[in-house]
């Protein structure tokens, strides 16, 4: 019994077998060092962003990502409004709303700021 309670499967066998709620596999996921790098951000705040609901799958002692839930996550935002209650428009959803429309949910996009312009004009 004891060695029952004690024993712990290899990584390699639990993500062998890993098949999430949906039906995916590992193959489809990827790995922290990924995400850091795509979100360029520290490991710290990978940690805080899953403190607070970012998607992911723990899998023995790793963490796996699926970037289209992180990306459904976020597309999901904060503040729920009411139906019937027109949303608010500030000036950036303005700007940025012809350039989100028609785009399937499917087709990840990041919108990338340009303004910050560090090269001295002589």
């Amino acid at each position: 019994m004891k060695w029952l309670e004690s024993y712990q499967p290899s990584q390699e066998w639990l993500e062998s077998d890993f098949i999430d709620k949906k039906g995916r596999t590992l193959e489809e996921y990827v790995t922290e060092a990924i995400v850091l790098t795509t979100l360029r951000i520290t490991k710290e705040k990978l940690v805080g962003f899953c403190k607070n609901g970012m998607p992911f799958e723990r899998v023995g002692e790793k963490d796996f990502f699926h970037i289209q839930d992180i990306l459904d996550h976020y597309r999901k935002g904060s503040v729920v409004i009411p139906k019937g209650t027109p949303p608010a428009r500030s000036s950036k959803k303005k700007f940025l709303l012809p350039l989100c429309l028609n785009i399937p949910k499917e087709v990840p996009f990041i919108i990338v700021d340009g303004s910050y312009n560090f090269k001295l004009i002589p």
